[in-house]
C-alpha cells in the first residue's frame, strides 16, 4: 500500500514537473500576412487575458522589413496599441517601441513575460490585419502631380 502511494505521488510530482517546463517552451504563434485575422485577434485577446490574470508586463516590437520606410514602423504600433485598448487591455501595463530591421516581411512581435507569443508578419508598408476580415488595410493616400504644360 506505501509502495502505492509512493510511486502514485512520484507520478503527480515528475506530470507536474513536465507540465510546467512544457508551459513554458510553447512556440510562439505566426501569423502570416495574407490570411485573415481572425486568428490573430483570438491571440491577442488571449494574450490580454494572460497578461491581466498573472500581472505580467506585455512588450510590443514593432520591425521594418526590407525596403520599408521608417513611418511604418510608427504607423503599426499606433494601430496595435489601438487594437489592444479596444480589446480592454491596460496600455499602462504595456511597452511599445521599434525594434531594428529584419529581412523580409515587417512584423510585430508580442513578447508576455520574456516569451515570445506572437510574431504578426505584414507586407511592404502595410498595417498587418488585426481585424476579421481580409480587406481591412487602410486605402493608400495617392497624390497626383500637376504636370507643367
Amino acid at each position: 500500500m506505501k509502495l502505492a502511494f509512493t510511486l502514485l505521488v512520484f507520478f503527480f510530482i515528475s506530470f507536474a514537473n513536465n507540465v510546467s517546463s512544457f508551459a513554458q517552451n510553447i512556440e510562439p504563434f505566426i501569423a502570416q500576412s495574407n490570411e485573415s485575422g481572425e486568428t490573430t485577434i483570438a491571440e491577442l485577446e488571449a494574450i490580454a487575458f494572460d497578461s491581466k490574470n498573472s500581472g505580467e508586463r506585455l512588450f510590443v516590437i514593432a520591425r521594418l522589413g526590407t525596403g520599408e520606410i521608417h513611418r511604418a514602423a510608427n504607423f503599426r504600433l499606433i494601430n496595435t496599441q489601438l487594437k489592444l485598448s479596444s480589446l480592454g487591455f491596460n496600455s499602462q501595463n504595456a511597452v511599445f517601441a521599434v525594434g531594428e530591421r529584419v529581412r523580409g516581411e515587417g512584423r510585430i512581435e508580442f513578447y508576455l513575460a520574456s516569451h515570445l507569443r506572437l510574431v504578426i508578419l505584414a507586407k511592404r508598408n502595410q498595417m498587418p490585419n488585426l481585424t476579421c476580415c481580409k480587406d481591412y488595410f487602410p486605402p493608400v493616400k495617392r497624390r497626383t502631380r500637376k504636370r507643367k504644360n
